[in-house]
């Protein structure tokens, strides 16, 4: 099984991104529930918009943003942190990532008959240290109660980038492949075009099978601006 943290973002996507983020009408945004200076590390473009931990923290041109209580989870996330260090240690497949802001408890590599016990443990421990359980695709994350996904994330990047245009139209674009998308669906309705990527379409307006379907929008997207509608793209890595 592949480790969270092989991921990497190829060429031709890169490419693809480098492009988009080059015209001035478009505000590009990347969106991940990984750490801030993970997602900029392996993204590596300037001039883009980044998220970090499902949105808890946001960097960017003209945006800074990081959760208010964050100082006050440290105390609570290194609580849950050794209790889980010791878990995850003694179940094959498991695998403990700190964020900062958040634990990341990934099981893609645990066998069933394990699975149980390690969500036994995870929700002991984010009970004990009083941090929600936000569910992804073959993880769970322990971040701050109330924390309920992305959402609030596209919400403040796209106010940020309407005062951008200054009262033109923006159309959100937001692509999305884990469960922790579905609260930026719900969000975006009919003022803009959420897609989900494989699996279940869940609040999703369209549907993608797959990473190619979606660097096949964006490099489309590429090919016909500018136009007189300025866009805003969200890819989830």
């Amino acid at each position: 099984m592949r480790r969270p943290d092989a991921t990497r973002l190829t060429p031709a996507v890169r490419r693809t991104l480098r492009r988009l983020a080059a015209f001035p009408r478009v505000g590009l945004a990347i969106l991940s529930g990984r750490s801030l200076p993970d997602i900029t590390r392996r993204v590596g473009l300037k001039g883009l918009i980044y998220g970090g931990c499902h949105g808890l923290e946001i960097d960017g041109p003209g945006l800074r943003f990081r959760y208010p209580q964050a100082s006050s989870m440290r105390r609570r996330i290194r609580l849950a942190a050794a209790a889980l260090e010791q878990v995850t240690s003694r179940i094959p497949g498991a695998h403990l990532e700190r964020k900062g802001l958040a634990l990341a408890v990934h099981y893609r590599g645990v066998s069933p008959s394990r699975l149980g016990t390690l969500h036994r443990w995870t929700r002991r421990a984010a009970a004990e240290a009083a941090l929600a359980i936000l569910p992804g695709k073959k993880v769970w994350d322990l971040v701050p109660p109330g924390h309920r996904g992305k959402a609030r994330a596209v919400r403040l990047i796209r106010d940020h980038l309407n005062k951008r245009v200054r009262g033109k139209s923006v159309l959100t674009v937001y692509a999305g492949d884990d469960a922790t998308d579905a609260e930026a669906f719900r969000l975006l309705g009919a003022r803009g075009l959420g897609i989900q990527v494989g699996g279940a379409r869940r609040a999703a307006a369209y549907q993608l099978r797959g990473v190619p379907e979606v660097h096949a929008l964006l490099r489309w997207i590429a090919s016909v601006l500018p136009e007189p509608l300025g866009r805003l793209g969200s890819w989830e890595a």
